[in-house]
């Protein structure tokens, strides 16, 4: 290929090293501050940055696990944001929004 100082022209390969299958979105929720939480249908959890649109973290879903509610507790000068969400499968699960990993899961009663 020939380059120019001000035009290069590239070649663009897909590949494609493992199957991929989209996966529905059950709940969707802002923070105070913009973050948006995703939940979807296979219980995944992901957190974007709606300012440049980029995935900041995620935690896979597990099977039999559902998101179909997610709330965001505003902090305050000394507590940050809190993130909790609910399924189908009888829990409430608060997420730590730095890693998302759960801190703590309780039985909600209801199903």
């Amino acid at each position: 290929r020939h380059c120019s100082a001000s035009l290069c022209a590239m070649e663009l390969h897909r590949t494609r090293l493992c199957p991929w299958k989209p996966v529905g979105i059950d709940a969707l929720a802002f923070s105070p501050s913009g973050t948006l939480a995703v939940g979807r249908e296979n219980g995944a959890m992901e957190l974007w940055d709606s300012k440049t649109w980029h995935l900041r973290c995620s935690s896979p879903g597990k099977n039999g696990r559902s998101v179909v509610s997610i709330i965001w507790v505003p902090g305050s000068d000394t507590t940050p944001e809190r993130l909790l969400s609910a399924g189908l499968h009888r829990e409430i699960t608060e997420w730590d929004v730095q890693t998302m990993e759960p801190i703590e899961t309780a039985t909600s009663g209801g199903g």
